[in-house]
């Protein structure tokens, strides 16, 4: 009896260490990523200890091709961006209450670059620590910057496959989305 109750004793101890090092794990692990794609630790330690839902939202990635070469046009975020700041991205935000992706996705290009598109299609969804993200795309020409007006972050940009590959101020996630859309539009 007495051994039995050491050891439910230890059992309960070594579960409650157990749950505390998983949890130190976690937060480490987010911490990591979240240093590494310049999130700033608040935002971090508030989406572990808030246990926050991941954040869905919707992305337009317009590109065009010149011969053999592929561009994609990005933001250039604020410098004051809450999140990864002075960094390029895509454009595309939050889905709200009531919205398809589609519908968020067709919203936020109008909100950011005053910009309606037609001939869009859905790329893909990914799911990365603190968000969903819907990708659709869309095959522009060389007049698609005079048929914009950037109305968030500095400004917006073609960039070239090994620009992509060589820019320090693009998140690892979206390189990761990048590359997958140009062996697709190149298969």
């Amino acid at each position: 009896m007495i051994v039995s109750i050491r050891c439910k004793r230890e059992s309960r101890a070594s579960s409650k260490l157990g749950a505390l090092f998983i949890d130190f794990k976690i937060f480490l692990m987010i911490f990591i990523c979240g240093y590494m794609m310049n999130v700033s630790l608040y935002y971090v330690i508030s989406m572990v200890s808030e246990k926050k839902s991941k954040r869905e939202i919707s992305t337009l990635i317009p590109y065009k091709r010149s011969g053999d070469e592929m561009y994609f046009f990005l933001q250039r975020r604020d410098a004051n961006a809450k999140l990864l700041p002075d960094f390029f991205g895509f454009f595309g935000g939050g889905i709200e209450s009531g919205e398809t992706p589609e519908m968020a996705m067709l919203r936020e290009t109008k909100e950011e670059l005053d910009y309606e598109p037609y001939e869009y299609r859905f790329f893909n969804r990914y799911e990365f620590l603190t968000s969903i993200n819907n990708v659709f795309i869309i095959e522009v020409d060389d007049t698609f910057e005079n048929k914009i007006e950037v109305r968030e972050g500095r400004y917006g940009k073609f960039l070239s496959r090994e620009e992509v590959d060589s820019e320090k101020m693009l998140s690892d996630p979206d390189k990761q989305v990048l590359k997958e859309l140009f062996k697709e539009l190149h298969a």
